[in-house]
């Protein structure tokens, strides 16, 4: 099933999705960020967020946009691309 824009797929299945890949993000970048021994404040201090910005991110909340992912695959020192693995 397509879930581009136009497509058939219902607006109720589509959200379901993006809250689904939002969480996987958020617990990708918690794990990174962890794993690197960074706290939110480390992150968000590196391109001049908040701690609690990263935190609704990692829990799923808030959905940065692409630029917003480079700005923290860039804090935590990997490529967007490890980033988005999930």
């Amino acid at each position: 099933m397509c879930f581009c824009p136009g497509s058939s797929g219902s607006k109720k299945n589509r959200r379901a999705i993006e809250a689904k890949v939002g969480v996987n993000f958020g617990k990708r970048l918690r794990a990174i960020r962890k794993q690197k021994g960074l706290t939110q404040t480390d992150v968000a201090d590196k391109f001049s967020r908040d701690y609690r910005f990263v935190g609704a991110i990692e829990r799923g909340e808030q959905s940065p946009r692409l630029i917003t992912c480079w700005y923290l695959a860039k804090s935590i020192g990997v490529p967007l691309s490890e980033l988005m693995k999930f």
